[in-house]
């Protein structure tokens, strides 16, 4: 898996920061994009601004992210995300798989366990030699695909609104997400927070920001075992049991 943040939007807290002073003030946004306020009063007003859920100003900043490797399973959950997101995606139809390379993802719950692997490697020898059994027959690409599995590895490239991507962390952070996707949203994650470091309070888990957590088996979080953030999870934990 190799997740990148490729482009962003030049200067994003000021565009932000610019796009929210423009709709309480009688400067135009040119004007204050080119003002000379501090980092600091740029990060309180865009702060205050999105914790009070005006992220309508945030949307015209973007953020591209090369995204190569993934199982054909993860990526068909990345592309339901798709309010203030595009899409492309390596096609199976025009691309042939080269089944001698590392072609298919492995899980590591079947790694770890020795007769789930071999299980899972004959299975992924036999769909892999069947495809190119396929293509040898004169079958094509687009045919012959069928017979290949959800591990095999795909690249995509998509590019997200600033709220996209805070949506997308919030949800596929969460311990509850499959381990794939949240690897992504982890890689992500750190990205963005490494090219923007005031970014970080905005992209965190869901349920870091309300205190809350909605999901309904929250199963064995290792959140709920601390007090981290504004969550008291022991509380937390016996309102949602009740």
């Amino acid at each position: 898996m190799r997740v990148k943040l490729v482009a962003f939007t030049p200067d994003p807290l000021t565009q932000i920061y610019a796009q929210a002073r423009m709709t309480t003030t009688k400067g135009d946004f040119e004007e204050i994009y080119n003002n000379n306020a501090s980092q600091d009063r740029k990060i309180q007003l865009v702060a205050d601004t999105l914790d009070s859920g005006h992220w309508s100003v945030s949307r015209g900043v973007s953020f591209t992210f090369s995204i190569a490797g993934v199982s054909r399973a993860c990526s068909h959950q990345l592309v339901r995300h798709v309010q203030g997101v595009s899409w492309e995606q390596q096609s199976q139809r025009y691309k042939q798989i080269d089944t001698a390379s590392d072609w298919h993802v492995l899980p590591p719950s079947i790694a770890a366990n020795p007769i789930a692997l071999e299980v899972y490697q004959q299975s992924m020898l036999e769909s892999g030699g069947a495809y190119q059994k396929l293509l040898q027959l004169g079958i094509a690409g687009e045919d012959a695909r069928m017979v290949l599995p959800n591990a095999a590895r795909t690249n995509l490239v998509s590019t997200w609104s600033f709220e996209a991507l805070k949506n997308f962390l919030g949800q596929r952070l969460c311990t509850r997400a499959q381990w794939e996707i949240r690897e992504v949203a982890k890689i992500m994650r750190k990205e963005v927070v490494s090219a923007l470091p005031w970014s970080g309070k905005f992209m965190t888990i869901k349920c870091i920001p309300t205190g809350i957590c909605n999901e309904h088996n929250p199963g064995n979080c290792a959140l709920l075992t601390s007090n981290g953030g504004r969550i008291v999870w022991d509380k937390v934990a016996a309102k949602t049991s009740g």
